[in-house]
């Protein structure tokens, strides 16, 4: 009986810590109920009002400042825009510079190895144009949320708050 008194004293514990407030960082559009959740752990990367460009992992959120790397204490004032990857293009755009090249590649070699040494220039064209295309694509990948009053709002909530305010966001017809 005291074994499980011991084991019940210290797994709770070991379990409070996990049990303390933490804060969400969020960043909202007032215009339509899309939001981006940032916690502690999660990497950012944003530009200040200085316009200095910062990337880093939150290492804590705090009621009005956030700490980066834990040693950059950045208040939410100080953002002005949040740079986001934009996964579905960076993809797109990656695949179609290693295609486009590796096609010029494939019709360069097999001129080279064929008997005729002939090469197809519209294959040369078409693979030029799809890593071109992809190259188009860079400054692309990124999606830059800009803060201001009609535009992106960055906000920091309480975790017991987060659940209300993803209820209230929800509902809307």
């Amino acid at each position: 009986m005291k074994k499980i008194v011991i084991g019940f004293i210290l797994a709770l514990v070991l379990t409070a810590p996990s049990l303390a407030q933490k804060n969400v960082m969020v960043l909202e559009n007032p215009g339509n109920k899309k939001s981006f959740k940032y916690y502690e752990g999660d990497k950012i990367e944003f530009r200040t009002s200085d316009s200095l460009l910062v990337k880093g992992l939150i290492s804590s959120i705090k009621d009005t400042t956030f700490i980066l790397d834990f040693y950059t204490e950045m208040s939410i004032r100080k953002v002005a825009e949040i740079q986001r990857n934009r996964w579905g293009v960076n993809i797109l755009s990656k695949l179609l510079m290693i295609g486009g090249v590796g096609l010029i590649a494939l019709e360069a070699i097999n001129g080279a190895v064929s008997t005729d040494g002939n090469i197809n220039v519209n294959t040369l064209y078409i693979g030029a144009g799809a890593a071109g295309a992809g190259a188009l694509l860079i400054p692309l990948q990124k999606s830059h949320h800009r803060i201001g009053p009609d535009q992106w709002k960055l906000k920091i909530l309480p975790m017991e708050s987060q659940f209300n305010y993803q209820k209230n966001k929800t509902i809307g017809f």
